[in-house]
């Protein structure tokens, strides 16, 4: 492989806690797709219901969801008197570094971003607030030269892997039950 261009500018959710996530997206940096005409399309760690599309490695466009993600994430300093174990009930995570030590939870959190033949973008997200997850397919289709967003909710129970056939709209997941059951799904308009 021989490396041709890079870049590394992504936009982060707030100013105000910038620091935790920039340290979040070096942990948990989202999913990247790329179309036809080299446009990469990036989901970020930390979702928003926003999705970033660069052209020649710029920032070009902003999707955005019509679903409101008011608070993508949840998060606190870790407590001088912490010694290990896991991290407390409502969070996921237990971040350390040099100048850091934070618990942390996604509440909305990117399974993958593909593009369909048809042009449709499509984002899968799981809302993790609560005690039970949602699964939502957020599509964003071409509408004249807008992209216009739909949320889908989806009856899945647990997913625990997910692979796209991009070429005939299909989406397989494994759902966890009491065995683990394969699933397929069709896009249809």
């Amino acid at each position: 492989f021989v490396l041709l261009k890079s870049f590394g500018w992504f936009p982060v959710v707030s100013k105000e806690n910038e620091k935790f996530e920039t340290t979040f997206l070096q942990q948990v940096p989202g999913d990247i797709t790329v179309d036809r005409d080299g446009r990469i399309y990036y989901i970020p760690g930390i979702y928003n219901g926003k999705i970033y599309v660069y052209t020649d490695f710029k920032l070009t466009k902003t999707l955005i969801s019509e679903t409101e993600y008011p608070s993508p994430y949840e998060f606190e300093p870790v407590p001088e008197s912490y010694r290990g174990g896991p991290p407390p009930k409502n969070y996921e995570y237990s971040m350390f570094g040099k100048n850091y030590r934070y618990f942390a939870r996604q509440n909305y959190v990117p399974g993958g971003i593909n593009i369909l033949q048809s042009g449709e973008i499509i984002a899968l997200i799981t809302d993790q607030r609560g005690d039970s997850y949602s699964f939502y397919l957020e599509r964003f289709q071409q509408s004249g030269v807008e992209m216009v967003a739909e949320s889908i909710n989806l009856s899945i129970k647990g997913i625990t892997y997910q692979d796209w056939q991009a070429s005939a709209g299909k989406w397989y997941v494994i759902e966890m039950l009491d065995i683990p059951f394969v699933r397929e799904y069709v896009i249809r308009k």
